[in-house]
């Protein structure tokens, strides 16, 4: 017996609904936010979904990277100071 899309379609949307529920849902934590890669990948996921919770940390060694955090604030997404080589740091941010 074969099974066509238009069979296979309530089952299909059932589960995209479900996956869409599921990133909705989802807080994504982000170190080195506020460098290019960072900033311009969290930008992208804010424009892709308002509903989603971005924050990162960054330690803000670069030049330009506090004014990528100023950009990232104004759209909602927090930017933090943590340093990955410093154990104590991460603690906080986690």
């Amino acid at each position: 017996m074969t099974v066509t899309f238009a069979q296979e379609r309530p089952r299909l949307q059932v589960r995209l609904a479900a996956f869409r529920n599921l990133f909705l849902a989802m807080h994504i934590l982000m170190s080195g936010i506020c460098g290019f890669v960072g900033s311009t990948l969290a930008l992208r996921l804010r424009e892709s979904s308002q509903d989603l919770k971005i924050s990162g940390f960054d330690n803000f060694v670069r030049p330009g990277s506090e004014l990528n955090r100023l950009t990232l604030r104004r759209v909602g997404i927090a930017a933090r100071h943590a340093d990955l080589q410093n154990a104590s740091d991460i603690e906080r941010v986690a």
